[in-house]
Parts: C-alpha cells; sequence; structure tokens
C-alpha cells in the first residue's frame, strides 16, 4: 500500500506546527535590545572593552559598560556556551612583558556585563 501525505488530505501536522511556532516567534520578537562587545587597539582615547546595549526599537546604542586595564584587547570571543567572553591582549604578564596574554570574563546572564 503506496501512502502518499498531501496538504489536502491531512493539515493536521501543518496545523499543528504553526501553533508551536507561532508563539515562539512572537516571544522572540519582545526581546528588543541586544548586547554588542567590542574589543579595542591602541589609540589615546580607546580604553580596553566596551559592552553595548542596542535597541532595535529606537535603533540607540549606548556604552554600559567599560573594561580598561589591558593594552589593546582586540580579538575577543564568547565561549560555547555563551558564559565567558575572552580577549586577547596585547599586554604580557610581569614575567614576559613583550608576550600577549588572554583574559576571561564572566557574563552576567541578565545584564550582559562583565
Amino acid at each position: 500500500m503506496n501512502r502518499i501525505f498531501s496538504m489536502k488530505k491531512n493539515k493536521t501536522p501543518f496545523l499543528l506546527l504553526i501553533l508551536i511556532i507561532f508563539p515562539l516567534l512572537l516571544f522572540a520578537q519582545t526581546d528588543k535590545k541586544e548586547i554588542i562587545y567590542v574589543g579595542t587597539s591602541a589609540g589615546s582615547e580607546s580604553k580596553g572593552i566596551y559592552v553595548l546595549e542596542f535597541d532595535r526599537a529606537s535603533g540607540e546604542l549606548k556604552i554600559i559598560q567599560t573594561i580598561s586595564g589591558k593594552l589593546n584587547p582586540n580579538f575577543i570571543a564568547i565561549g560555547p556556551q555563551g558564559r565567558f567572553l575572552f580577549s586577547v591582549n596585547g599586554q604580557g604578564l610581569d614575567q614576559m612583558p613583550n608576550w600577549g596574554s588572554v583574559t576571561s570574563y564572566a557574563i552576567n546572564p541578565k545584564s550582559g556585563m562583565l
């Protein structure tokens, strides 16, 4: 017996899928703010790592935190679970000042701040 399901004969799976996905889409669209992390290179005005908040609804971008104290944190990456931000710095440790270093920061899951 050859069974072929078409939209005309069996609409239940399609309608069920829509009923499951539609509320998720609404939920995803309610969060209008995003957190952005920016690492900087040497410069007289750069201070380090900036944590920015971007409001998609208004288009506003504002600095909510600045992390200073490391030279040239120009390569940053978020860990796979999203719990830590890693920064490659142009400044070494006291024992090896000509080498670079890596710093890790815990990310606050509610605010996104470091």
